[in-house]
């Protein structure tokens, strides 16, 4: 805030919020930084790594909840369910 302009700053807010799970916020600071930045290779390689996470999230809760809307409440939809929580974590 106390630099508007400073891409690195931005750039560095991205990777903070990309560190937090926060890939929404990452992808919108990763956008700022490439406004100020645009030939930056490095800026244009983290928004895309971010917005490629926050759409695999995306995706993942849309699964669970189908899943949840379909499944008997079995031990398989909750298999399910486990695996694709623990994808996102290692992602």
């Amino acid at each position: 805030k106390a630099e508007p302009n400073n891409p690195d700053g931005w750039q560095m807010l991205g990777r903070s919020y990309a560190a937090l799970g926060r890939y929404s916020d990452a992808v919108a600071a990763y956008r700022k930084a490439s406004e100020l930045l645009p030939q930056s290779a490095d800026i244009l390689a983290d928004l895309s790594t971010a917005a490629g996470r926050r759409e695999a999230i995306e995706r993942i809760e849309y699964e669970i909840a189908h899943i949840l809307l379909v499944g008997d409440g079995a031990h398989k939809e909750i298999h399910v369910i486990g695996r694709f929580k623990l994808q996102v974590v290692a992602f």
